[in-house]
């Protein structure tokens, strides 16, 4: 039952890979049917996170090193015709990123291997700057799997610590669940070349509580319609000003809820304290 539920909050994360049309509204409020199948455009893209692992719990935060985190995405785009084009993008990505935590030399090192494979859903505006060029501030969010673990013998300086009981939680080498946000700005030049900057937040859960986690997503849901309402008004009257603020407003509520749940994973709900991993990212991405 766990691993069908955890399946299918992966799987609704992949809204138009096997849809035929994209049902929305437009900046005047007018429901709009758009054709997604006959306009996806294949995207290939690379990301690099300087990111930095992190624990509420944890004793030794300050001895973790700051990492990279490299991905590939494979997946779909498709822009709407729209006065300002609303761009709907959804990927694969893979993702490898190393983090070491040690008091000195002497004392060994502690390395933490982080694999992630899921999937990711970004909006985005194309806001034109000139007749080639776009300004695209986005949001995105999505789920992975993800096998954290250490890849060398010692232990030290976390050795026999409450410290090891956490990380022993998480890095164990074995599947996981996790979620991902990312909010950034791009340029996108003739509607095919990109070049962005952002930041990322990922949420590593150490365990997945079925019916807790059902409860927080939906929570989550709930605010994030509400938002959307909210902000449809605001473009409706003012297009420009109406798409950043749906981008702000909604990147700070997703920023809010990763904040919160950095205490506890599934946020509103008490369970328990996960490791986080953010920084800023950034990124090349072709569409063909």
């Amino acid at each position: 039952m766990k691993k069908l539920i955890i399946a299918a909050l992966f799987f609704l994360t992949t809204p138009f890979f096997a849809q035929d049309v994209i049902i929305d509204l437009d900046e005047n409020g007018d429901v709009i049917i758009f054709n997604a199948r006959d306009n996806k455009q294949p995207l290939i893209e690379l990301s690099y996170s300087a990111v930095q692992l992190n624990h509420e719990d944890f004793s030794n935060n300050d001895l973790i090193k700051q990492d990279g985190d490299l991905q590939l995405h494979l997946g779909y785009t498709v822009a709407t015709d729209t006065k300002i084009r609303k761009i709907y993008e959804e990927y694969l990505f893979l993702g490898y990123s190393s983090s070491s935590m040690s008091l000195s030399s002497s004392d060994g090192i502690y390395s933490f291997d982080v694999w992630k494979v899921g999937s990711n859903s970004r909006i985005s505006y194309a806001i034109p700057i000139s007749s080639s060029v776009d300004f695209v501030p986005y949001y995105a969010g999505g789920m992975y799997f993800y096998s954290m673990g250490n890849s060398s013998e010692s232990v030290a300086p976390i050795a026999g610590s409450p410290d090891e009981t956490i990380i022993n939680r998480t890095a164990d080498k074995k599947v996981h669940f996790g979620n991902t946000f990312e909010s950034g700005v791009r340029f996108k030049f003739n509607n095919s070349i990109s070049v962005y900057g952002g930041y990322s937040a990922y949420v590593f859960y150490p365990r997945f509580m079925t019916w807790k986690s059902l409860g927080s997503v939906i929570i989550y849901q709930v605010g994030l319609t509400l938002l959307d309402n909210f902000n449809r008004r605001i473009i409706k009257r003012s297009n420009v000003a109406g798409v950043l603020v749906d981008v702000i407003l909604k990147s700070a509520y997703n920023y809010m809820i990763y904040y919160f749940q950095k205490g506890d994973m599934n946020w509103p709900i008490s369970t328990e304290t996960p490791f986080t991993q953010e920084g800023f990212t950034v990124g090349f991405s072709f569409n063909f």
